[in-house]
């Protein structure tokens, strides 16, 4: 389900960076925002959702509906594991801020619009997620 997650961005971020439509980038920082609160309120159920408030227009930012519609499912699925996820990650790698401040480095990557950091990135982020089942 990760991989196929990770292919939908890949090619989101292939098709929709740079961005050359700002607008595009309004549900991103709106999203990022939220997790930022709910980092600082050590709010876990809302920041998980934000996450995928937050990588969902990222998805978006190709202008292609029916890659949205693909990974809409596909996302849906993998917030089932997220929760877990998260506390985990809390628990031995970082807190909430630190991985509210990952949200806000990948937007920055986006908003510099060179692809390669954005990819590069989000392997990074698929790395950590999958590290925090693997080794605990």
């Amino acid at each position: 389900m990760l991989t196929l997650r990770s292919g939908l961005e890949r090619m989101a971020v292939e098709l929709g960076v740079p961005v050359h439509d700002p607008q595009r980038l309004v549900a991103c920082h709106e999203a990022l925002a939220r997790t930022e609160q709910n980092a600082r309120d050590k709010d876990c159920g809302p920041l998980v959702e934000n996450g995928y408030a937050f990588h969902s227009p990222i998805v978006a930012l190709a202008g292609h509906r029916r890659l949205s519609e693909m990974y809409r499912p596909v996302q849906q699925q993998v917030l089932l594991c997220m929760s877990r996820k998260l506390s985990t990650r809390e628990r031995f790698h970082e807190n909430l801020m630190e991985h509210a401040a990952r949200y806000r480095h990948l937007l920055e990557l986006i908003e510099a619009g060179e692809p390669p950091a954005v990819l590069a990135e989000l392997a990074v982020l698929a790395v950590h997620g999958e590290r925090s089942f693997a080794e605990h």
